[in-house]
């Protein structure tokens, strides 16, 4: 039996267009990652980069050639995530994310010494409690209230940020959030902004074009009640304003 052998011309050959395409593909890459600037900004920086707390951080990502934004993250870590809660804005060409987090003792949620947990959507998430909470949104003298369902959950205080913080027995790390869908969704994925985010979408959005504080206070069906704050002059005294126009301000709901 004779062993087979490539000519050295088509050793050649096969050499070059392997060379081709990996040159080719590494400059895809190089293009397309030098077409978009991105941008990290802490308010308050830490020695410790990994833990930082009170403070605003942003990280967004703007196109080189026009400079528009197309992704941006709006974070506040809080100094004491018990008293005070995180807030995020996740912000995408088509939608933006809202949440707040923060850490609650679970017996201040039972109801006949049970946690609540009536969502699919939050339990195969792993959270064991989940229920519906009075919401008011304030801002000033006026304000609004929902219903909105809040989530609890034992695996972590939040996947937000790295914290040396970590959840204490019979505490819980809980969230509530609203999804905003603006205009620039393509006409064929559908669905579009609930009643109630819409109204939450204009309460924040006012407050933070006038700077204004929001207080949020949630209130339990058992009564238990929980207060935290968004300081929005803050917040915009430190985000660049282009990035709050691509998450809120600039935004139309469809």
């Amino acid at each position: 039996m004779t062993e087979s052998k490539a000519s050295p011309l088509l050793k050649t050959r096969f050499t070059k267009l392997m060379l081709l395409s990996l040159i080719g593909a590494t400059s895809l890459s190089f293009a397309s990652s030098s077409y978009a600037t991105e941008e990290h900004l802490i308010e308050h920086p830490s020695k410790d980069s990994a833990f930082i707390q009170d403070s605003w951080i942003v990280n967004y990502q703007a196109n080189d050639f026009t400079d528009k934004i197309t992704e941006a993250k709006v974070l506040y870590i809080p100094a004491n995530y018990g008293e005070q809660a995180a807030i995020q804005l996740r912000c995408k060409p088509f939608f933006t994310n809202f949440s707040l987090q923060y850490t609650e003792k679970s017996q201040n949620l039972m109801d006949d010494g049970e946690l609540t947990n009536d969502s699919a959507k939050f339990a195969k998430h792993g959270y064991i409690y989940d229920d519906k909470q009075t919401l008011k949104v304030a801002v000033n003298d006026d304000y609004q209230t929902y219903e909105t369902s809040v989530g609890g959950q034992k695996n972590h205080l939040t996947n937000l940020f790295k914290t040396q913080n970590k959840i204490q027995p019979g505490e819980l790390g809980m969230i509530f959030f609203y999804s905003f869908t603006f205009q620039e969704m393509p006409e064929f994925r559908p669905g579009g902004t609930p009643d109630d985010a819409r109204d939450f979408f204009k309460q924040i959005n006012q407050a933070i074009k006038t700077k204004t504080s929001i207080e949020f206070t949630l209130k339990t069906k058992q009564g238990w009640q929980r207060q935290f704050n968004w300081n929005t002059q803050r917040m915009m005294e430190f985000v660049p304003p282009e990035v709050m126009d691509f998450c809120l301000t600039n935004r139309k709901l469809k």
